[in-house]
């Protein structure tokens, strides 16, 4: 596995992901270079492809991911209760 982030390395080393609950938003940025999509809950900033940015619904959320990296690994509906 080819991997060039730190981040991303200290992530998996510890392997363990993070649970993170709040309300989903979006943002893009365009830019000369490209453009980029995020999902964003609380303080979090995941960036993500335009084909989940496209399709996801915003609102209340349970997203897990990498703390360090920001990087997205799951995204459902807040557990029931």
């Amino acid at each position: 596995m080819a991997c060039s982030s730190w981040p991303l390395w200290v992530d998996l080393a510890a392997g363990r992901a993070a649970p993170l609950d709040g309300e989903l938003t979006t943002d893009e940025l365009h830019t000369r270079w490209g453009d980029s999509y995020y999902f964003l809950i609380d303080d979090a900033h995941m960036r993500v492809p335009f084909a989940a940015y496209e399709r996801v619904i915003k609102g209340p959320r349970r997203a897990y991911f990498l703390p360090r990296s920001n990087t997205l690994l799951s995204i459902e509906p807040p557990a029931a209760g």
